[in-house]
């Protein structure tokens, strides 16, 4: 059995009354007469009449042109008394909206998820109590034990009703734990409530221009943009280890360099030509690299002396499009030797040492690799030659580099 009573009067209109539409799936689909567009309404609901308090079931803002609102209502028992009553207090509306206090949109009635059906991969939600234009987003794991909830998409709350559908593809995972999160940003500061509660554990006292707590030069804002926690210091110094050198066709040029920190989302790698007008490299972009890649290779780069030249440039690339500081590879010093010193090419292996095994005649040899991109080790002897006190070297093996 189903019972609803009269609503309260609308400080805007004469009478709110409610009416059932249907009754399906553990839901009330019910009509809320006498709206005003833009208004905010509190859905109320209690088990017996006998109780002394109503709880709240929802919130609703009024839908626009016209003098009624569709709402939903959950329903968890075989008789349910409901009412509705105009909220004077709080602004931005929406289901979520207008606490009594007049305190900010978007915090009233619980935010949860509701499953309709799953078919074919994708399940069908209802994002109850939500607030009309505010942005949700699903979030899902496969196992409570992961790190991480992972983004399964967003949507904006239904201007008619105080919920809102949306579809999710869930794949064949096995197990799939959602959640719905609110993107609500109460005070306009360009960041969601949800991040200001997660850092700082209040909204009101919040300042997005604000230098972050650790220090290190960034704005909130700005570490919001990088999916950064603020109270971590953060330095996109530029990329450390860059360099290139020929590869075995003598035309290639392989760039390699160390993982930058924080949440890079790629590297972008320039092709600088010196300028003897301006005395400055002129640099174009001539290739992106994805976040877990450690060199680049840039083919039939070096054809002739004037390649000698010419620089190579890469830069991290953080959320939002931002830039690490910028590391530059000279190809002239790779080739030049005299002032400059030696060539400047991929680093060296490194603890390498030898000792005669047991036999006495055969010699063990030991070393730690010196770049993730080689391929092959060459392993050479030399001779002593008093004429010219140098040694003389010869090949005596090649070796792949996981040797």
């Amino acid at each position: 059995m189903f019972i609803h009573a009269p609503g309260t009067a609308n400080a805007s209109t004469n009478t709110l009354w409610l009416s059932l539409s249907d009754v399906s799936n553990g839901w009330l689909t019910l009509t809320l007469n006498g709206t005003q567009p833009g208004s905010n309404y509190t859905l109320l609901s209690q088990a017996t009449l006998t109780a002394s308090t109503w709880n709240a079931a929802g919130m609703v803002t009024g839908a626009q042109n016209q003098s009624w609102t569709a709402v939903q209502v959950p329903l968890t028992g075989s008789v349910w008394f409901v009412r509705a009553q105009y909220d004077s207090g709080g602004t931005g509306g929406g289901t979520n909206g207008g606490g009594t206090n007049g305190g900010p949109a978007g915090y009233g009635a619980s935010l949860w998820l509701k499953t309709g059906s799953v078919s074919n991969g994708v399940a069908s939600l209802f994002v109850v109590n939500s607030a009309q234009d505010i942005l949700y987003e699903i979030q899902g794991r496969t196992n409570l034990a992961q790190g991480d909830w992972i983004s399964y998409g967003f949507v904006y709350g239904s201007e008619l009703t105080n919920w809102t559908p949306m579809s999710i593809f869930a794949g064949k995972q096995g197990n799939l734990f959602l959640r719905i999160r609110s993107w609500q940003d109460s005070y306009n500061s360009g960041i969601p409530d949800w991040w200001w509660l997660q850092y700082f554990g209040q909204i009101t006292n919040v300042n997005a221009y604000a230098a972050d707590p650790a220090g290190d030069g960034y704005t909130d804002l700005q570490k919001f943009q990088m999916g950064l926690n603020p109270t971590n210091y953060f330095n996109p110094n530029a990329t450390t280890n860059f360099f290139g050198c020929l590869d075995a066709t003598g035309t290639n040029i392989v760039l390699e360099w160390s993982p930058s920190p924080g949440p890079v989302t790629g590297y972008v790698i320039q092709h600088g030509i010196y300028n003897y007008t301006t005395g400055n490299y002129d640099y174009t972009q001539i290739g992106l690299a994805n976040s877990n890649a450690t060199y680049f290779k840039v083919v039939g780069a070096y054809t002739n002396t004037s390649a000698q030249d010419d620089a190579y440039q890469l830069q991290a690339v953080y959320p939002r499009g931002m830039l690490s500081g910028a590391s530059v590879w000279y190809v002239g010093w790779y080739f030049s030797w005299g002032s400059d010193g030696p060539p400047y090419g991929p680093p060296t292996p490194g603890n390498f040492w030898a000792n005669a095994d047991a036999t006495g005649t055969n010699v063990m040899l030991s070393w730690t690799a010196g770049s993730s991109a080689a391929t092959n080790c060459l392993i050479l002897r030399g001779i002593y030659n008093p004429a010219d006190y140098a040694y003389h070297y010869t090949q005596i093996t090649n070796l792949l580099s996981l040797a």
